[in-house]
């Protein structure tokens, strides 16, 4: 596999989180929450996970499929609770993010138009990669 910030169309982006520190005994939830052109998918854990629950430091996988050239992020969150939507300017649970192009399937390339940045609290780790 190989780390890429283009993706074409229709092929999977996988992000995938070195999560390290856990402390023994602990039990943490980590989240993943898609954007497509700067809105949140919200999508169901009906076809794919979007979350995982570790009890030790281990990596954690994340799937999805773009079917349409744009722009795509994926936001991890460590400890989301259920009732926080994970939009706040901020979130103290965001764990860090990446942004990707999604390029159309003829070939031609799009820049994503900010650094995908990552500002780990619990130390995950997120990287798209090729498959």
């Amino acid at each position: 596999m190989n780390q890429t910030s283009h993706f074409t169309a229709g092929q999977q982006v996988d992000v995938i989180c070195l999560v390290r520190g856990i402390a023994k005994g602990q039990k943490h939830t980590i989240s993943i929450h898609w954007f497509y052109d700067g809105t949140d998918m919200q999508l169901p854990i009906v076809n794919g996970k979007t979350s995982e629950e570790i009890t030790s430091d281990q990596v954690v996988y994340f799937s999805m499929q773009y079917q349409t050239a744009g722009l795509g992020m994926a936001k991890i969150f460590f400890d989301l609770p259920s009732t926080d939507n994970g939009d706040q300017a901020n979130d103290p649970y965001l764990a860090g993010q990446i942004l990707f192009a999604i390029d159309p399937a003829n070939g031609a390339s799009s820049t994503p138009t900010q650094v995908p940045t990552a500002t780990p609290k619990a130390t995950p780790k997120a990287t798209a990669k090729t498959t």
